[in-house]
């Protein structure tokens, strides 16, 4: 398997091994249109991956701190 180069370099799921994908909780900062219905457009400017939550890997449906 590949290793990762870019921005999950280094992590895998510590219970198979997976490179990824992985579900992560982010912040999103940029513009939204919201109406009472809620939001209804997001340009995302730019994305964070935030610290402190639990990943969860795809592969074997199961969460990690990475």
């Amino acid at each position: 398997m590949n290793k990762n180069t870019q921005c999950l370099e280094g992590i895998e799921c510590p219970h198979c091994g997976s490179q990824g994908p992985f579900r992560v909780p982010v912040k999103v900062l940029g513009d939204a249109i919201v109406s009472d219905g809620g939001i209804e457009e997001i340009d995302r400017s730019e994305t964070e991956f935030v610290d402190g939550f639990d990943w969860r890997c795809l592969d074997c449906d199961r969460d990690f701190q990475p």
